[in-house]
């Protein structure tokens, strides 16, 4: 087989040392001893890959009740970092547990890698989930009630985290998973046809004397297929921890551990510290994305480069319906906010050339732009929403647990709801629809001054987890 194949999904054959050793079982291959058996690959990323495995322990909790799981195994070079405490997703998993509002940690081991027994591959053991947020619209809006039943998850998901002192950092469609209860006399019998195993192979390789399967994802089938399928029995998990961070993180901008540019909030982009405040503004993003089908802003270049930061904060006025001068605050003591803004607060227009200038957008307005996707009503309602995570100070900007309190949230918990999307079913509970919810300071500032749990793990030496960002189904 050529060097191509094992290219299919993940190199298989990249080292360590270039940011790779991937996980390459053999077929029925048992791992922990010979508690949890692989039998098929359901999801892969950058840095790991997800695999369905059964449970062989006998009479346990979950073996039980649940006996196939999901088993997140990193790649060597992502496990290093684990050891060096950049990445922490199984200390921050370990600590969601008490919370109910996060996914649960089964068991978790180390695996030797195939290449080299003397290093090995950190394992996540967790229950087996459907497919992504992403996947499941399949390219269509997303309509405003089940809308507003995928925030109600998140922000649940945000709240646990933000109340360990804790920034997510890769909040996006591709990152919520839907979870549902699957039917273990299903999988049996998915699991049980005919030359099931020789459907999981791409074709082999060799390396070293040794042959290696080339692993094709097959995830397995939900029970919903689409959105509309969907029904109380499903709900929604913010996965993707390999990017989470302590909140007050020295994080540049430019850093591949935190959000792509057009998710990035002022604070960030003027060289700010990372708070949780910057998971709120991606949800304003991720929000406006679900109800349109559209990224809400759009850089002039994925490039970080001054003129496409500019172009950001343009839009970014633009969207919230502020302005940097009157909202500045504790933008004006960000690392960068001179290099952008006058002593008045107005951007320098010298930063960017007439070419960049002709390429920057003119953006309709928030309340424009949404009701080319659903209802006016609803969009004027929905834009308050958004604009509330979207506050240019982030010194003003909601915590989750007030946006849950928002009055588009109100009444996201009613099932009864959920498949009626006629326009009459979202009148807005509440007459004011501006900015109705600011920061709670009932709430103890989420993330300043809150416990952080996270510290340098000393004198062990074993493994972390970073992180899977695709839109492939499963990718935990």
């Amino acid at each position: 087989m050529s060097l191509n194949a094992a290219l299919y999904e993940e190199n298989i054959l990249l080292p360590a040392s270039e940011n790779g050793g991937f996980f390459i079982p053999q077929p029925w291959e048992q791992l922990n001893g010979s508690r949890y058996t692989v039998l098929r690959k359901i999801g892969w990323g950058r840095h790991s890959s997800v695999w369905l495995a059964i449970d062989n322990t006998p009479c346990t909790e979950y073996q039980l009740r649940e006996p196939y799981c999901a088993i997140k195994v990193l790649s060597i070079s992502a496990t290093k970092l684990w050891s060096c405490g950049i990445i922490q997703e199984l200390q921050i998993l370990k600590a969601l547990y008490p919370t109910g509002h996060y996914i649960r940690l089964r068991d978790y081991f180390l695996h030797p890698y195939t290449f080299d027994p003397t290093h090995h591959h950190l394992c996540l053991v967790l229950p087996l989930m459907s497919v992504t947020l992403d996947s499941l619209r399949q390219g269509c809006l997303v309509p405003p009630i089940p809308a507003k039943v995928v925030l109600r998850d998140l922000l649940n998901n945000l709240i646990a985290l933000h109340g360990l002192g804790l920034v997510h950092g890769d909040v996006r469609l591709s990152s919520m998973l839907l979870t549902h209860p699957y039917n273990n006399d299903t999988i049996d019998e998915i699991l049980c046809q005919t030359g099931e195993m020789e459907k999981n192979f791409h074709g082999y390789v060799e390396s070293g004397g040794t042959r290696l399967p080339i692993w094709v994802s097959r995830p397995i089938e939900s029970a919903f297929e689409t959105l509309d399928d969907v029904d109380d029995r499903g709900s929604f998990t913010l996965v993707g921890l390999s990017f989470a961070r302590a909140c007050g993180s020295n994080t540049t901008s430019t850093s591949p551990l935190i959000y792509p540019i057009e998710l990035q909030s002022p604070e960030l982009l003027l060289g700010g510290r990372l708070g949780w405040e910057s998971d709120i503004w991606a949800v304003g993003c991720f929000t406006f994305q679900m109800l349109t089908g559209r990224k809400l802003f759009k850089p002039v270049s994925a490039d970080c480069t001054e003129s496409t930061k500019y172009d950001l904060l343009k839009q970014m006025t633009e969207a919230s319906g502020e302005t940097f001068a009157l909202a500045g605050g504790t933008l004006r003591n960000m690392p960068l906010w001179d290099k952008y803004f006058d002593s008045e607060g107005m951007l320098r227009c010298s930063l960017f050339d007439s070419l960049t200038a002709s390429r920057i957008r003119c953006t309709m307005q928030l309340e424009e732009m949404l009701r080319e996707a659903i209802p006016p009503g609803l969009a004027k309602h929905a834009a308050s929403f958004i604009r509330t995570c979207l506050t240019l100070d982030p010194s003003r900007r909601s915590t989750a647990k007030s946006l849950r309190r928002h009055s588009w949230q109100l009444d996201c918990n009613m099932p009864s709801l959920y498949r009626d999307t006629s326009p009459e079913s979202e009148t807005p509970v509440v007459d004011k629809d501006d900015h109705d919810v600011t920061v709670d300071y009932d709430d103890v500032r989420l993330g300043i001054g809150g416990r952080n749990f996270l510290r340098p793990v000393v004198g062990v030496k074993i493994i972390l987890l970073v992180g899977v960002t695709s839109t492939r189904p499963a990718d935990y």
